[in-house]
């Protein structure tokens, strides 16, 4: 039996030690998996500072376009006031080129001249009456009938003359 027992003991300690062995391998592995962890969690917050520091040099850079943006439409703008600036230089040039002591002449004459023609014009026109105007092919009147019938009558008025 010492031959039976001591394999049995031999068995018994292969089982031990191989029990021993799983034990140990999954506490290994437990400690790898840990340590597997933590590396990950601090690679993700590296990460995660690395995404924020590149969100930054976005902003930073939009910021810097919507400026350039604005800095464009400032240039635009003054390049129109300058423009304008000269277009009022020549204008206000031409203004002073003008003789205002002729300009008010010329009016003052108008005023005398207009007015004085206006009247005998208006006196003229209610004097002289033209004929009514008739179409070509059924030579009939293009003024209504009852102006023609004016017409008429007007016309035995007789013009006075110069």
């Amino acid at each position: 039996m010492n031959g039976w027992s001591s394999r049995c003991v031999n068995i018994y300690n292969v089982l031990t030690e191989s029990a021993r062995y799983v034990k140990e391998k999954k506490a290994r592995a437990l400690e790898d998996c840990s340590t597997r962890l933590e590396q990950c969690d601090i690679q993700l917050s590296e990460l995660q500072n690395q995404i924020e520091i590149c969100r930054e040099v976005i902003s930073s850079i939009d910021k810097e376009i919507n400026e350039s943006g604005a800095t464009i439409s400032n240039l635009r703008d003054n390049i129109i006031v300058q423009k304008l600036n000269i277009d009022i230089a020549k204008i206000q040039s031409e203004i002073e080129s003008y003789d205002m002591e002729e300009a008010a002449k010329a009016r003052r004459n108008y005023e005398d001249k207009y007015e004085p023609a206006k009247r005998r014009e208006d006196k003229l026109s209610e004097v002289v009456s033209l004929p009514p105007t008739f179409h070509r092919r059924t030579n009939r009147s293009l003024v209504p009938s009852t102006y023609w019938r004016a017409w008429r009558s007007e016309s035995s008025v007789e013009v006075p003359r110069k």
